[in-house]
């Protein structure tokens, strides 16, 4: 299983060239970057489990396992990217660059998501929403209590999924943590800073981020696009 990296603006077009921008989505998201984000992604990572892969295929999808996957697609390309991470997207990123740094040039993270102990509440409750999606009349039930605090492009992506696939992802979620213990991050790594911060991507994620990665840097939104 592969993962997929196609041109923004041409998905039929998949050839990778030095310098390229590749944006990682988030949870639930899709390949299609944030309006703000667009001005300077030139491709997209399709990430198993969002697409046509059957469900039996699966492995467990972590953020690890994401990361190595994407590290055997550049490894395959071999040319030198650009990261361009959207909270689950900024974790997978990272992990991609512990096997293949070299083919790294900069890391941008956009809506850090919690990690280490900041995690926990949100392994809790991923594991719980798993454990609770066993058929699609459990996943109607779940969806009437969420619709009215969830964007409709997660719930569009949701009922595209179906509550096979989506107990998969949240399964893969709930066991999924960011590990830097003696790793050594040399890659330049950008926090995009757009002032929003929520329960899912608070700003102590970003301080628990600085302490690991002392050269994070911070750019607004703005001066970066």
């Amino acid at each position: 299983m592969t993962i997929e990296i196609r041109r923004l603006n041409d998905s039929t077009h998949s050839h990778i060239v030095h310098g390229d921008s590749l944006y990682v989505h988030d949870f639930l998201g899709t390949p299609t970057p944030p309006e703000q984000l667009k001005s300077f992604i030139t491709m997209t990572v399709y990430l198993p489990g969002y697409n046509n892969n059957l469900v039996e295929e699966l492995p467990l999808l972590t953020w690890q396992w994401y990361g190595d996957q994407l590290a055997d697609s550049l490894l395959h390309h071999k040319k030198t990217v650009r990261l361009v991470g959207n909270s689950l997207g900024c974790m997978i990123s990272l992990y991609a660059n512990h096997k293949c740094s070299e083919l790294i040039q900069e890391i941008l993270l956009y809506q850090v998501p919690r990690f280490g102990v900041l995690r926990e509440p949100v392994k809790k409750k991923y594991g719980e929403i798993a454990d609770l999606l066993i058929s699609r009349e459990a996943y109607l039930e779940f969806r009437e209590t969420i619709q009215d605090s969830i964007e409709p492009r997660i719930l569009s992506v949701m009922d595209q999924l179906g509550w096979q696939k989506l107990q998969h992802l949240y399964r893969g979620a709930a066991l999924s943590d960011l590990v830097l213990e003696n790793q050594s991050i040399t890659t330049p790594v950008t926090w995009i800073d757009d002032g929003r911060f929520s329960w899912q991507h608070p700003i102590e994620a970003v301080e628990a981020l600085k302490l690991q990665l002392p050269s994070l840097k911070r750019v607004s939104i703005e001066k970066h696009i």
